[in-house]
């Protein structure tokens, strides 16, 4: 029996101490709920937990960005859904002008209506904004950097790179030229009265009008009829049409041979057959061509070349041009001419509906020649440019280049000019969605602008001959346009409701693994805090018995 060192209580403390320390950790993650309050816990549990809780906020976030930018796209679609409503009130406006029972105050009042709706399209354009940011006006659009072109749209099959066409000639617009000038002209006689038509236009003119007179009425006229008259009054007369390319189309009309040659404009007769791709005469198709007095016999096996050859041999004969066989059949003269054909599926042949001379004459420009720089390959190597199947649609200055996979590039060039234009495509502009929890887990939402000018719409006025046609032409254009930008917006706006499903749904289980590495099993650690609340009492029972056992020494002293 030892007093100076109590082995049994010793042993007893230590035990008691231990089962204190489980007691208290116990304790510690039956209030808190973790598994794992230190690092010492579980530090594998607790770096790897650690992680997932990065992960977890990062989700969280990009699920709310996600919404954000469903948000946005909603906006920006209410805003085009009233653009497209606008635009089809100005169709409708359209469809009305070009009923030929409007007056002229009527197509007015149209005209003030259509300029009313593109005012707001180009307000709803500039304003329409989230968080400051605008929408609508193409700052969230493709970037296309370069010169000599405007009104640029892109698809989003372009890839950013340099893309280069090359121009050897411009579109050119039609022109009708007569000799009549202010300075030279004298005052119409009662022989020369009659109408000058512009396209659709006519311009009365009587006798004992000047030729200030008449350069005038024709100014007025050839405004109203989309047409531009030579701006000096004592230049000889030109009528130029304000369009591009062999789409547009300038014809004048004058209904008195007298008034014709004051003008100084030539006689002609236009038909559709082009001679170098004609089939040969046939025994059906034979006759006579006579233009004035000099007869040309057609007959069976002529190729369409030799027929040509033997006009154009009568027409030198009597002072009268001929096309060039290349092109539709056409005889113009200065003086006063005649046509007449024994056959009429001779007449037919050549495409001509009129034998008597005409002094409507009617041009069309030409198209741009334009050459595409098409992408190089070299090895495993591209250089960027158009495919081997890029196509090119004109229609003027109006450009669209196609390519396979929805490849579409839309400007217009300015207007006469000619050489290479670069076009480099970026990536700069469309707004990028930060749609996960991760480095380039993003998206991009782009939204061209719909102004009026990059929708074409400024170039309508019913007003003019023909204006209220090109209007719908152009209406519809626009129309499909912002379908198809609404179309892109609703499918990405659909992407970004199945990211945040997606997003959601990640963070569930995320929270439900962290949860199994840090929080607390309550009913296995209530086991555990009533064992050791047992062994602790125990222990301290134990303790108070063995700090007894050396007052036993005391007997033995006795």
């Amino acid at each position: 029996m030892r007093i100076n060192n109590n082995i049994s209580a010793v042993i007893t403390n230590m035990q008691l101490l231990r089962t204190e320390d489980n007691l208290t950790n116990v304790m510690e993650r039956l209030s808190s709920g973790l598994k794992i309050n230190h690092a010492s816990d579980d530090p594998s549990g607790m770096a790897i937990s650690g992680k997932m809780h990065t992960q977890i906020k990062g989700l969280e976030r990009a699920s709310q960005n996600a919404g954000d930018g469903v948000n946005v796209i909603q906006t920006a679609d209410g805003a085009l859904s009233e653009v497209t409503n606008m635009l089809q009130r100005m169709r409708e406006l359209s469809v009305q002008a070009a009923n030929g029972l409007n007056s002229k105050s009527e197509r007015e009042a149209i005209q003030t209506e259509i300029n009313s709706l593109r005012t707001e399209i180009d307000r709803v354009s500039n304003d329409t904004e989230f968080n400051t940011k605008s929408l609508l006006d193409g700052s969230l659009d493709t970037r296309v950097y370069g010169e000599h072109f405007d009104r640029m749209y892109v698809s989003d099959s372009v890839t950013a790179g340099e893309y280069k066409i090359t121009i050897n000639s411009a579109s050119t617009q039609p022109q009708v030229n007569g000799t009549f000038s202010v300075a030279t002209a004298g005052a119409v006689e009662s022989s020369m009265a009659g109408v000058v038509k512009i396209n659709d236009v006519g311009v009365q003119i009587t006798e004992g009008m000047t030729g200030q007179d008449v350069y005038q009425a024709l100014r007025i006229g050839a405004e109203e009829a989309g047409v531009v008259l030579n701006a000096d009054q004592n230049d000889p007369l030109s009528f130029t049409s304000e369009f591009y390319g062999k789409n547009a189309s300038l014809q004048i009309t004058v209904d008195n041979d007298n008034l014709r040659q004051y003008l100084g404009l030539d006689a002609e007769i236009d038909g559709t057959t082009i001679p170098a791709n004609a089939s040969a005469i046939t025994q059906e198709q034979i006759g006579v061509i006579k233009i004035n007095d000099t007869e040309v016999e057609i007959t069976t096996g002529m190729s369409g070349e030799d027929v040509y050859n033997a006009i154009s041999t009568a027409a030198a004969a009597e002072g009268v041009t001929i096309s060039a066989k290349n092109e539709p059949l056409a005889l113009s003269s200065a003086n006063k001419f005649s046509l007449s054909i024994s056959n009429e599926n001779l007449k037919n042949y050549l495409g001509i509906s009129s034998t008597a001379y005409s002094v409507a004459k009617t041009v069309r420009g030409e198209n741009a020649d334009v050459e595409l720089t098409r992408e190089v390959v070299t090895g495993t190597s591209i250089t960027v440019g158009f495919g081997k199947q890029a196509t090119l649609a004109q229609d003027g200055n109006h450009f669209v280049i196609s390519d396979t996979s929805g490849f579409e590039m839309n400007f217009s060039v300015e207007a006469g000019y000619t050489g290479d234009i670069s076009m480099e495509v970026t990536s700069i502009g469309p707004m990028t969605l930060q749609i996960g929890a991760n480095e380039n887990q993003n998206m991009t939402v782009r939204i061209p602008s719909i102004s009026a000018e990059n929708l074409y719409l400024d170039t309508i006025d019913v007003m003019k001959s023909g204006g209220a046609d090109r209007a719908i032409k152009t209406l519809d254009e626009a129309i499909s346009r912002v379908s198809e930008i609404r179309s892109e917006m609703g499918a990405a706006q659909n992407r970004l409701e199945t990211t945040v499903s997606s997003l959601d749904q990640t963070d569930e289980n995320m929270n439900s693994a962290v949860s199994r590495i840090e929080d607390a099993d309550m009913a296995e650690e209530m086991t555990e805090y009533t064992k050791n609340n047992v062994l602790q009492q125990a222990a301290t029972s134990v303790l108070s018995q063995a700090n007894e056992i050396p007052q036993m020494a005391l007997q033995l002293l006795q």
